[in-house]
C-alpha cells in the first residue's frame, strides 16, 4: 500500500501596518505553526513595514491516506498559526500582538493532482490584539505545495535499525544536517544581550559565593585540631573499657 507525503514551503515577504508606531521599541519576530512545527523568522525592528524575506518548509506524512485527494482532505484537520510576538520581560516567549489561524488545507492550497502547486504573492489580514495600537496588520506571503507517493515496504518489520536496513527510502528519511535557522539567536539570548549588567552581576555574585564557601572550608579543616582527635579517641577507649568493666 502506497504512503503519500505532503510538503509545503511558506514564504514570508513582509508585515504592512500604515501609521503603526510601537511604544515599545524591543524586537518583533513572527512564528509559524502547523503539523506540531514552530518556525521563528529573525528578530525584526519595531519599525513597520517588516521586511522579513524568509522562507520556511514543513513536511507530513500520511501512512494511511488512500489518494494524493485524501491528503487534501486531511489537511482540513490541521491548524496553521501565525503570531506577531514582541520581545518582553513579563510574558515567557514575548507579547502576542497579531495572529492569524486557518486550516492547512485552505492555507497551502494543494493540488490532488499530485503535482507542483506555487501561488504567487498573496496576503491576509491579521487579527490584533489590545497591545497592538495600529491598525490591523497585513501580511504577505507566497507558498508551494506538493503531495508525493512512496512505496510502503521500506516500513517493514526490519525497518527499525535504519542505517542497516536495506529499503532504506532516502526519500523519506532526511539527513541530520543544520538547518538555516539553527546559528540563529533565540529569543532568550535576545532578551539576555539586552541586560549586560545583570549577566555580569550575576557571574560577580557566582564567584563571591564560591569564594566564601572555599573560605568556610578551609576554617573548617583547620580546626580539627590534633588535640581533639586524641581526645575523641579517649573517649571512645573509655567506653569500651566501661563496657568491658561491667561484664
Amino acid at each position: 500500500m502506497p504512503m503519500y507525503r505532503f510538503e509545503g514551503d511558506v514564504t514570508i515577504h513582509c508585515v504592512y501596518s500604515p501609521g503603526t508606531w510601537l511604544i515599545n521599541r524591543d524586537n518583533l519576530y513572527l512564528t509559524i505553526e502547523t503539523f506540531g512545527i514552530i518556525k521563528r523568522t529573525q528578530l525584526q525592528n519595531a519599525i513597520f513595514p517588516l521586511l522579513i524575506h524568509e522562507k520556511f518548509s514543513f513536511d507530513k506524512t500520511f501512512y494511511t491516506a488512500l489518494s494524493a485527494s485524501n491528503v487534501v482532505d486531511r489537511l482540513e484537520d490541521f491548524t496553521v498559526t501565525i503570531e506577531i510576538r514582541q520581545i518582553a520581560d513579563v510574558y515567557l516567549g514575548g507579547t502576542l500582538l497579531a495572529y492569524y489561524t486557518t486550516n492547512a488545507k485552505e492555507f497551502f492550497s494543494p493540488c490532488s493532482k499530485m503535482c507542483l502547486r506555487t501561488l504567487p504573492k498573496r496576503d491576509l489580514l491579521m487579527i490584533k490584539t489590545i497591545d497592538f495600537p495600529g491598525v490591523s496588520p497585513r501580511l504577505e506571503y507566497s507558498v508551494s505545495s506538493a503531495i508525493k507517493c512512496h512505496s510502503s515496504s521500506c516500513y517493514c518489520s526490519c525497518c527499525y535499525s535504519l542505517p542497516q536496513c536495506c529499503c532504506y527510502d532516502p526519500c523519506l528519511y532526511k539527513p541530520m544536517t543544520p538547518t538555516p535557522s539553527y546559528h540563529r539567536a533565540t529569543v532568550n539570548s535576545a532578551l539576555r544581550s539586552r541586560y549586560p549588567e545583570i549577566t555580569g552581576s550575576k557571574c560577580h555574585i557566582a564567584s563571591d559565593t564560591a569564594n566564601h564557601l572555599a573560605k568556610s572550608q578551609s576554617a573548617s579543616r583547620t580546626s580539627r585540631s590534633p588535640r581533639r582527635v586524641m581526645f575523641r579517641q579517649f573517649s571512645v577507649v573509655l567506653k569500651y573499657l566501661c563496657f568491658y568493666a561491667e561484664k
